[in-house]
This record gives structure tokens, sequence and C-alpha cells, in this order.
């Protein structure tokens, strides 16, 4: 079920861009398209991008974001997938869904099917109205079920882009998949703290305010 409309929620956030986004940034905007996020649990995949974002709109391109991180959803309650389009700032800072489907749990290792259709239909509703569409997703990457939930999602997307937050080689048995896809390496710091203990109390304050 996809619900919606969304409301104003303003949110500020300071980032500090790592170098090498630049030259990500730069690729996006010379070919468009879909670009398909993946990491670690706290690797800094919500923090680029949101960095992506504000940059995009800061050029007039049109972008939206689906997100698939159903445990740190930092547009809606946890346990749901996303999406919203944004054209300015005013819409970066209204930073909430503008439709959100209920998936009934956190886990991802749970629903993997019903992720992998969910995503594929917020990205097409996402189609008619961007250029540049940015795929958040959780940090299940390990074993079968990560390559499951990230191939099966590379598949049925089709994203132009896969954008690699890691570390060392983690990403690697996904990424064998990608072949003839524009894979872009990020390297992961991390997360702070602080912005992870204010994505968990916009969680919890979103959740109390929905139920």
């Amino acid at each position: 079920m996809i619900v919606g409309p969304d409301k104003a929620d303003p949110s500020s956030r300071e980032i500090v861009p790592e170098p090498e986004w630049e030259f990500l940034l730069q690729e996006l905007i010379r070919k468009r398209g879909t670009a398909l996020i993946i990491g670690e649990t706290d690797s800094g995949k919500s923090t680029l991008v949101q960095h992506l974002i504000k940059r995009l709109i800061s050029e007039s391109i049109s972008v939206s974001l689906v997100d698939a991180d159903i445990g740190q959803s930092s547009l809606g309650p946890p346990g749901t997938i996303c999406m919203k389009s944004l054209r300015d700032e005013k819409d970066f800072n209204a930073f909430r869904f503008e439709k959100m489907s209920f998936l009934g749990t956190t886990n991802p290792a749970l629903v993997i099917p019903m992720m992998i259709e969910t995503c594929k239909k917020m990205v097409d509703i996402c189609k008619e109205t961007s250029e540049i569409i940015l795929v958040d997703t959780t940090g299940l990457i390990s074993g079968n079920l990560g390559r499951a939930l990230k191939t099966g999602k590379i598949k049925v997307i089709e994203p132009e882009h896969v954008i690699a937050v890691r570390r060392n080689n983690e990403l690697d048995h996904i990424l064998d998949s990608a072949v003839g896809l524009n894979v872009q390496d990020q390297g992961s710091k991390g997360s702070k703290d602080k912005e992870q203990d204010n994505a968990y109390s916009l969680q919890k304050e979103e959740t109390r305010r929905l139920f």
C-alpha cells in the first residue's frame, strides 16, 4: 500500500562533503538517470544522498529520493519505503515523505521480494517528474540474503549508476552483478554519532505521530 501526501517538516543538517563527492556529482549531472546507493549500516549513505540532493537542486535539476532504508529511514518512520520529489530549497527543507509504503518490519531479510517490488514502483513514480533518482538502501549486504536483495534491485530497477560506499571489499559479491553499469566507489568513513542520534530521535517522533 502506498499512501501520501506529506506535510512540511523542516529539517536542517550541516554536511561536510568528501573531496570525491564532486566527481560523483558531475557524473550524475552528465548522465542523469537512476542511482542505487549501497553500503553497510552507518557507512554514510544517507549523508551522501542528502548532500547530492542539495547540490543537484542548486543546479536546478529535478531529483527524487526513494528511501528504502527501512531500518533507518530519513523520510518516514521505520518499516517503510518512501519517496519524495525535490526541485528547490523549500522542498529540501520540508524533508518528509510524499508517498509511503508500509512493509510491517524493519528487518529487510524478512521482506526481500516486497522490498524489491516496492522500490521498483517508487522509482517508476519518480521517473515521471525527475531527471535524477537516488535510491538509498538498507545496510543488509552480507551473505546470500544481502546479495539477493541488492542484486534483485539492480535487476528490476535497472539503474544507470551504482554508488558503492565501502571500506574494503565487502560489496564485491554484489558488484559482480553490476557489469555494464556505471559503478562509482565512495570510501566510507562512517556516519557521526550525533547524526545517528538525531536520526533515531526523528524516527521515534515520526512513529509516535503516525501511530
